[in-house]
């Protein structure tokens, strides 16, 4: 479904909208999932690195958040890793820090790089719709030279 003429709100209602988060922060996982739900998003979370390799259909979703600094490896490491094995699925960076990514544009799925010391519920529900539907203009300066 091309989803580029559909407005978020109206494409929200009934759409099977499914995003990932990979994050080691719990409480954030809880907050993120609640804010997504109200929405109609499902979100589905994992708290280590390694379970992203165990979860069955991967390309079922709409896109996949994944914060930088994890316990065991970097955002960055998971990123890379999916951008070989499912290219198509775009990739959210978040951090808690106001980190410079500097290897983005090497990989073409990370389509946005967000602060969480920068997200308010409201953002993070705009940045979330949007990341479900294709839509990255929150992030317009990731893959700019």
């Amino acid at each position: 479904m091309n989803t580029s003429t559909i407005t978020s709100e109206a494409y929200l209602e009934g759409n099977g909208l499914k995003v990932l988060l990979l994050d080691d922060d719990e409480t954030f996982c809880k907050l993120f999932q609640k804010i997504a739900e109200k929405r109609g998003i499902a979100v589905d979370y994992v708290l280590k690195a390694k379970q992203v390799d165990k979860i069955p259909l991967l390309e079922d979703y709409n896109a996949v958040w994944i914060d930088y600094d994890l316990d065991e490896t970097t955002g960055l490491e998971v990123a890379e890793k999916l951008n070989l094995n499912h290219p198509d699925i775009p990739v959210v960076m978040v951090s808690s820090t106001n980190r410079v990514f500097s290897k983005d544009g090497a990989l073409e799925n990370i389509k946005a790089s967000i602060s969480k010391w920068e997200l308010t519920e409201d953002s993070m529900e705009a940045d979330l719709i949007s990341s479900t539907i294709g839509d990255f203009d929150f992030a317009k300066s990731v893959h700019q030279n």
